[in-house]
């Protein structure tokens, strides 16, 4: 993974020395800052490989014809050669985004499977504390002469003798002693909480802590002062300076602390007196409490200000503050590199599903379409007039609101081109291919034909092209129906389980 990381290091580099000044076709949309170096990279790499002068994003083998042709049925009338330039420069510089990302990532991921390895030289494995779930290893083993062989182990943690529990739990409970006193000097002078641990990392032992009076220090070392324990025999306990090493008049408390320490079946007791004193600060610990204070305060004070204001300067110290945050983005190399191609396709299968649902509403407006052929060509309009009619009838819905439908761009698109001078039988099989549907292909094709041979029989043709739109608008409703039925078969099923949970627990609550 290492190498990998250098590689692609060193070519994200190379690339950027190289189109740190490739310009970014014009029209992209806005970019943030941090994205700019891989446009650039992007646009370089496609310039490097098609060649600026002859329309760079026209040759066949790098531009998908689909892909190509998508944009030409989305953008009618338009060249669509800088689109599709725009369109492989951003989809190229996503790709070099999520795979730098990914590449550092794997590293990272790399560097930490690695340090929890247990196999640390080539023949020892580590193992961990006997209490601790058992740690599943997979392991090779290449053998001179034979194929490389896996072995799957559960390596369970390390469970020593008796005679060497005895010497480790001496030198275990002088860490632990050594550990729980935590910010105190001795146990004779407790003014911090405690740190009673029940486990050290490199011993086999856990301990169970007991306090005599958990009203002053509690099973987990948390320590209240003989002020806030409140008891009367602190009153009593005040000890002299000469016998005790403290201010005389202080307040103290002495209790008593178990401690028993057990591995495996064997177990071992401690018991602990100590004595509870009041809590000194130092003048760090005064200062942070007084500007704690202090900001809680004026926090306070100063809610009817838009702007809180934090100080600058604390007893002649300057304060410079800085806000902690956290910041998570933590995602696997394979996984996006996995991501990278995927969105590298998705972008296609996104432009085509425009497309396609470009297409559907084609098909949903044909019968529409033939049925107001139909009625203009029985009032005796051409074929010519028929088309302008629609047309304008459909200029006026969006004059008046209406949303844009493709089919009648289409119809819109055919009558400019049969103004510009273009015949009116390749105008009519144009519109039906660009349509691209079976049913407008027929129907440019009819029409077509009817210029040429003449149109006797057209208006009969017309109708029954009406009816087979009809028909098949009908086919087309019930096969949605039935895929909606199929669909939610399984929020059926979902629903049905949780029925079935909400009769059944009553019932065997009951039993």
């Amino acid at each position: 993974m290492y190498i990998i990381g250098l590689v692609v290091g060193l070519v994200y580099l190379a690339l950027w020395a190289m189109a740190r000044r490739e310009p970014i076709p014009e029209g992209q949309k806005e970019i943030s800052r941090l994205l700019i170096p891989f446009f650039h990279m992007a646009a370089w790499c496609l310039r490097v490989v098609y060649s600026r002068k002859t329309s760079p994003m026209g040759r066949r083998g790098f531009v998908s014809r689909k892909v190509k042709a998508d944009m030409e049925k989305l953008h009618l009338g338009i060249k669509v050669d800088a689109l599709v330039e725009r369109y492989y420069v951003e989809k190229l510089a996503l790709v070099l985004v999520i795979a730098l990302t990914g590449t550092v990532l794997g590293i990272l991921v790399s560097w930490q499977a690695q340090k929890n390895s247990l196999l640390k030289e080539e023949n020892q494995i580590t193992r961990g504390d006997y209490r601790l779930p058992a740690s599943k290893v997979e392991l090779e083993a290449d053998l001179d002469g034979y194929s490389t062989q896996k072995f799957s182990l559960e390596i369970n943690g390390y469970i020593p003798d008796k005679e060497e529990v005895d010497q480790l739990e001496i030198v275990f409970w002088e860490a632990m002693c050594k550990k729980a006193l935590g910010e105190n000097v001795s146990w004779n002078e407790i003014r911090s909480d405690l740190c009673l641990e029940t486990t050290l990392d490199g011993y086999p032992f856990s301990v169970e802590w007991t306090s005599a009076n958990p009203y002053v220090v509690d099973d987990n070392g948390l320590v209240r002062q003989p002020e806030e324990a409140g008891s009367v025999s602190a009153e009593r306990d005040r000890v002299e300076k000469d016998n005790t090493g403290a201010t005389g008049g202080e307040i103290c408390q002495s209790v008593e602390l178990t401690a028993i320490v057990s591995c495996n079946q064997w177990e071992w007791t401690h018991i602990l007196e100590l004595t509870v004193r009041p809590a000194l600060l130092s003048e760090e610990e005064r200062l942070y409490q007084e500007l704690q204070e202090f900001l809680i305060f004026s926090e306070s004070e100063s809610r009817e200000e838009a702007v809180f204001l934090l100080p600058g300067e604390w007893h002649n110290q300057e304060i410079h503050w800085t806000e902690k945050v956290e910041d998570y983005g933590i995602v696997l190399w394979a996984l996006a590199l996995v991501t990278a191609a995927a969105i590298f396709m998705m972008k296609d299968k996104d432009l085509h599903a425009q497309v396609q649902s470009r297409q559907r509403q084609i098909r949903d407006s044909y019968p529409t379409i033939v049925n107001k052929l139909e009625l203009y060509l029985g009032a005796g309009l051409t074929i010519r007039g028929a088309f302008e009619r629609i047309a304008e009838d459909y200029r006026m819905e969006l004059l008046e609101g209406g949303s844009t439908q493709p089919a009648y761009e289409e119809i819109l698109y055919t009558c400019r081109e049969l103004r510009t001078g273009t015949g009116e039988s390749e105008a009519y099989e144009r519109f039906g291919r660009r349509c691209g549907a079976q049913e407008y292909i027929r129907l440019g094709a009819m029409l077509s034909q009817n210029l040429k041979k003449g149109s006797t029989a057209l208006l009969v043709r017309q109708r029954e092209e009406t009816d087979n739109a009809i028909r098949e608008q009908i086919n087309r409703s019930r096969q949605i129906g039935e895929e909606a039925s199929t669909k939610l078969l399984v929020p059926m099923i979902m629903m049905l389980g949780i029925v079935m949970v909400v009769i059944m627990i009553p019932a065997f609550g009951n039993m």
